[in-house]
């Protein structure tokens, strides 16, 4: 027992006050009643706080107050005046025989004032409680959608800081501890924090599972804990152990209906069958270990063979002895199911490997024509080049053989147009169609190879060494594509550039030749 508890327990029972009487939810520890004893109110008065205020400082309080009278109330708290209570009972008290007594404790507020939570209360949800079983007794109160609302968080870990619990439990998004929580498990617990994987996990089950009013984002994962040490509270224990088994329950049926006031679970497999949630009043462990690991199966990896390969295991193991409670059922085969599905997915991977890697080979194949198509496009865009290259040189050779020969301007300004029209033409429309082309070829490969690759039987095989190597082919064709499309570009309005120039310029050309000549 801490120093808290000590302080508070002591208090309580010097004024024989029940413990299990006090209200206790995520802000206040409070009780309420109506004394009618004047000694209990004169130890009241005459208690020594001075302990009690040097734990919890302002945080503190015992209201008095009575509805038929006109006084207003008053208060124990730190540094108040003892004469001034006096006087109000005997102003209260004397006259109607009773007062109303409210003892209040802000927790929240106590909490947050201590040094080690100050650099850490942004960082997470911090929920203190005194005592187990009134944690357990307030957050049994939640179902799966108000605990989405009021209590867990998808983008903040929570801590419930409960201080009668000597233990530390703690997962990917919940640390159980009470206020002598260290430093190193902080940093433990902050590093195992990954959002990305709530939000995965909801979309999958959004996919896989049918369930219209269920949770947005709140997994089983929230609720599995190691529970190794054997002195932590049973209540709490098993409340986790109970919402784990009813949370895992419907992320792998098929579809989740919400039926006078009760979960009903279908899977569709080797036959149907419905489970309905019915409480036990224990969980086995072990049981419910396997049950999360079959879950936890299913959900690695994103492979709905699994989920279907689960459900079918889970109609025939339950249905071997239809009669009995599903939901007992399943909990007391789960360790078989868990063990049967993982044996027949190994099966089944075994099975599908020729399929698998004729699968792979046609989309290398496809990958490997795309890239060919590309390197052809290469090819006949330089064609194209050297064509224009040459169309150019045949008209200039022509256009000197007819100035030798002197013939007359007119043919020389024929050839020269009829160039322009040429490059123009025939390079436009080839470089139109060339540059469509290569580009619906690289969007076929990203969008359509690369996406039948990546999903085979859940193999990431753009990972794999072969296809990464005509990946890397495709996309240095492409780049070698545009390279030489870019200069076939350049060299035609060069050339073009050219026979406008001689052609607008020819005569002072020609005058300039027979002068030389």
């Amino acid at each position: 027992m801490n120093e808290l508890q000590k302080c508070l327990e002591s208090f309580l029972t010097f004024l024989n006050w029940d413990k299990e009487k006090f209200n206790e939810n995520e802000t206040y520890f409070s009780f309420m009643k109506k004394c009618k004893n004047e000694d209990e109110i004169k130890k009241m008065l005459n208690y020594d706080y001075r302990h009690i205020f040097k734990i919890f400082d302002d945080t503190f309080e015992i209201i008095f107050r009575n509805t038929e009278s006109l006084l207003t109330s008053k208060c124990i708290k730190k540094d108040f005046k003892k004469e001034y209570l006096v006087e109000y009972m005997e102003d209260t008290f004397e006259p109607y025989g009773y007062v109303d007594i409210e003892l209040k404790i802000d927790k929240k507020k106590y909490y947050l004032k201590q040094e080690e939570f100050k650099n850490i209360k942004n960082k997470f949800t911090i929920i203190p409680f005194f005592y187990s079983k009134n944690f357990v007794n307030w957050i049994e109160q939640f179902n799966f959608k108000e605990l989405e609302e009021k209590v867990f968080s998808i983008d903040k870990q929570i801590i419930f800081l409960i201080n009668d619990c000597n233990y530390t439990l703690y997962n990917d998004n919940v640390l159980i501890t009470n206020k002598n929580i260290s430093n190193d498990i902080i940093q433990k617990f902050l590093k195992r924090f990954d959002i990305n994987r709530n939000k995965e996990i909801a979309r999958w089950r959004y996919e896989q599972v049918n369930w219209l009013d269920g949770t947005k984002w709140l997994n089983p994962d929230y609720f599995y804990f190691d529970f190794k040490c054997t002195n932590i509270n049973e209540l709490l224990k098993n409340y986790f152990l109970k919402n784990l088994v009813n949370l895992v329950i419907p992320h792998i049926s098929n579809y989740v209906v919400y039926e006078n006031g009760n979960f009903l679970n279908t899977i569709n497999g080797h036959k149907k069958i419905t489970i309905k949630i019915n409480e036990l009043d224990n969980y086995s462990q072990e049981q419910v270990n396997y049950l999360y690991e079959i879950y936890k199966w299913a959900y690695t990896g994103k492979n709905s063979d699994k989920l279907g390969i689960l459900r079918n295991l889970i109609t025939i193991f339950l249905c071997e002895d239809c009669g009995r409670n599903y939901y007992e059922l399943l909990l007391k085969k789960s360790k078989g199911i868990y063990n049967t599905a993982i044996k027949n997915f190994d099966i089944y991977l075994k099975e599908n490997v020729e399929k698998y890697f004729e699968a792979r080979q046609r989309t290398m194949d496809l990958i490997e024509n795309k890239s060919n198509e590309v390197s052809n496009e290469i090819s006949n865009t330089i064609s194209n080049m050297n064509k224009t290259l040459f169309a150019f040189l045949g008209t200039i050779f022509t256009a000197i053989i007819s100035f030798v020969e002197n013939t007359n301007d007119i043919l020389i300004k024929f050839l020269l147009i009829s160039f322009i029209v040429y490059v123009v033409i025939y390079s436009s429309y080839y470089l139109s169609y060339s540059i469509i082309k290569v580009n619906q070829i690289n969007k076929y490969y990203n969008e359509i190879i690369l996406k039948i690759s990546d999903n085979l039987l859940g193999i990431n095989t753009s990972e794999d060494n072969d296809n990464k190597k005509f990946s890397d082919s495709i996309d240095k064709n492409v780049k070698i594509f545009n390279w030489y499309w870019f200069i076939t570009i350049v060299v035609n309005i060069v050339l073009i550039g050219i026979a406008f120039f001689s052609l607008e310029k020819l005569d002072g050309i020609v005058e300039v030749l027979k002068i030389s000549n």
